[in-house]
């Protein structure tokens, strides 16, 4: 069951050995509670404890750091080395004050909108393997590969799609206007980052009617100024009808730009 961690010392108390040396129903309900400083609120957790494994019915918290989170599943092994198999669901209504709170960096990430995702989860309890679905800025995302809670980091195979690109450079605040006759786009990819940034290799999607492959990457600390995020980008495409990709200065509201920045 692992060791003893350094706080189940202090207080005497091996808590693996200690749930596992007796069953139980459980269904309890606590209003707040802090821990490490961090506040979660209308928290839930109805399940069954047996032999140092737990089936969790449902195990909710309304608010954490402005996050609702949900699992349902099992726990194998109640210590350090514990296991998960199981389903989660997870709502941010404000995301990048969510990552400001979560990790202390603060991020532009424009109108988002409530960001949700939904899938299972497998392996240890640190490091788990995920396979869900995101929605993000109007557009979905499936994934499936590893995180690591500790550094907020994943390394995940991505298929992204989001039905109007036009709509999707505005949420993002991106300063360049596309034509909304593109319609929408396809992205797949391996995604590797944490908090700060990421990037995405082997790379390959659709705009519009254009395809093209390569790689990219995002630096949400900012450019060298330190103003903004920084994306780059290394794509090769089939031909680019440059008029057809980027709004007219009328569709602007007068805009005459079209240079492509983040």
């Amino acid at each position: 069951d692992g060791e003893p961690t350094e706080a189940e010392a202090s207080l005497g108390v091996d808590w693996a050995a200690l749930l596992g040396s007796f069953d139980a129903n459980f269904d309890i309900s606590i209003g707040s509670a802090t821990l490490n400083r961090t506040q979660a609120k209308d928290l839930y957790l109805d399940g069954t404890l047996r032999a140092g494994d737990a089936t969790i019915r449902e195990a909710r918290v309304a608010d954490l750091l402005g996050a609702d989170a949900a699992y349902r599943g099992e726990l194998r092994g109640l210590g350090a080395d514990m296991l998960l198999d199981g389903r989660f669901d997870l709502a941010v209504a404000a995301p990048a004050r969510f990552l400001k709170r979560l990790t202390g960096t603060s991020l532009r990430l424009g109108e988002t909108g409530s960001v949700t995702a939904t899938g299972s989860l497998r392996g240890p309890l640190g490091e788990p393997h995920i396979e869900g679905n995101l929605t993000i800025y109007g557009g979905e995302v499936a994934m499936a590969g590893d995180v690591t809670l500790s550094s907020l980091s994943y390394d995940l195979s991505i298929d992204a799609e989001h039905p109007s690109l036009s709509d999707l450079f505005a949420a993002m605040e991106i300063t360049t206007a596309l034509n909304p006759a593109l319609g929408g786009g396809l992205l797949t990819g391996q995604l590797t980052g944490d908090a700060a940034g990421f990037s995405l290799e082997d790379l390959a999607g659709r705009v519009g009617a254009m395809e093209f492959a390569g790689r990219l990457s995002f630096d949400g600390a900012g450019d060298d100024a330190g103003a903004r995020p920084y994306v780059t980008a290394e794509l090769d495409s089939g031909p680019v009808v440059w008029p057809a990709l980027f709004a007219s200065a009328e569709q602007e509201g007068g805009s005459d730009s079209n240079t492509l920045g983040a």
